[in-house]
């Protein structure tokens, strides 16, 4: 029998076995909303990033208008492309990083590092990856940079290494740190020293290019960014340039074991030179700044010396951004490994 017409016009369904229209409909859009919600709780740390890459560009958009969005695009895109492949290496040590976020360096954790003797090449006005080094594993730092802010940065903390105070390392503004913001409770006076003076290839009297926007600290042997003409006398400084053998023999140093090259393209030059005189420093913390004025010139430099390093024993262990890289011995890194698993 078929149902009686006064249940035609209410729900014939109910008898039928079927879900009334809208339910059904209603059914369909919270099935929807619930695989919605999964797939974006799956997803939350990518949308984080999505929406903080669209807040930056609207903020730019607002800021400096759509040319300088293009051009922060177009200069992404030159990065990407002439960045040459340097293939980061495994390990089973420790990596750690020393340092705030914009002075800050990435180490293997090893037993050797302990009270070792470093160089660090490259200051500006953060050196919170030395201060942190010294304090914390007692290692003895020698500071190279001849920049006017950097000496006047570096003078300053290292005068109040004998006050012992306590700070608290904030972000900075591009890398500015204040005086007063390092720990140095567990730094000691002469663990510091600081060389006035430029890291070169060769020793000789070097022409220090300023950068292009003067709010900014790092000067470059090699003009880098190509701001400053030999025509302009305020454009750069003539400083003495040393090599890290200099530098070696000056402080009685025997067994380097960490050196670190920020120093605004001219690491290119330096690590050359360190190689063909046989300086093998445990661990290398460089940055390859071509990578951020990007050319077919860079990529081919950074892609030798690259492959000169690896012939005389490194490999690359760990990458920070787009620029810093770690390099260690190979047959260092073996012997640390070793060690470890004796301990398991």
């Amino acid at each position: 029998m078929g149902c009686p017409r006064l249940l035609l016009a209410g729900d014939c369904s109910v008898f039928s076995g079927r879900v009334p229209l809208a339910e059904r409909s209603h059914g369909r859009t919270a099935f929807r909303s619930h695989r919605l919600i999964a797939w974006l709780a799956e997803r939350r740390a990518s949308v984080r990033i999505m929406f903080f890459m669209l807040s930056r560009i609207v903020t730019k958009l607002r800021q400096e208008g759509v040319g300088s969005v293009a051009n922060a695009a177009r200069r992404k895109f030159q990065i990407w492309w002439y960045s040459p492949k340097i293939e980061i290496s495994p390990t089973r040590l420790t990596l750690k990083r020393f340092g705030t976020r914009y002075g800050g360096w990435t180490v293997l954790e090893t037993a050797s590092l302990r009270g070792s003797k470093i160089v660090s090449c490259g200051a500006g006005e953060d050196i919170s990856f030395d201060v942190s080094i010294a304090g914390e594993l007692g290692c003895s730092v020698v500071v190279v940079d001849p920049t006017p802010r950097a000496v006047e940065h570096v003078t300053s903390v290292i005068q109040r290494v004998s006050q012992g105070r306590p700070g608290d390392l904030g972000c900075g503004h591009r890398g500015s740190q204040s005086v007063g913001n390092y720990d140095l409770s567990n730094v000691f006076p002469g663990q510091i020293v600081f060389v006035e003076r430029a890291i070169w290839s060769k020793r000789e009297v070097v022409r220090f290019f300023a950068p292009q926007d003067a709010r900014h600290v790092s000067h470059s042997i090699v003009n880098i960014q190509h701001g400053q003409r030999l025509d302009q006398p305020d454009g750069y400084i003539d400083v003495p340039a040393v090599t890290l053998q200099d530098i070696l023999e000056e402080n009685d140093i025997e067994q380097l074991e960490v050196l670190k090259l920020d120093i605004e393209g001219a690491e290119i030059s330096v690590l050359r030179d360190v190689i063909e005189k046989g300086i093998r420093p445990k661990q290398l913390l460089v940055e390859f700044d071509g990578l951020l004025f990007p050319s077919t010139k860079t990529r081919t430099d950074i892609k030798f010396t690259d492959s000169i390093l690896r012939e005389a024993g490194y490999n690359c262990y760990h990458r920070d951004g787009q620029a810093n890289f770690l390099y260690a011995l190979r047959a260092e890194v073996a012997k640390w490994e070793r060690a470890v698993d004796q301990l398991f």
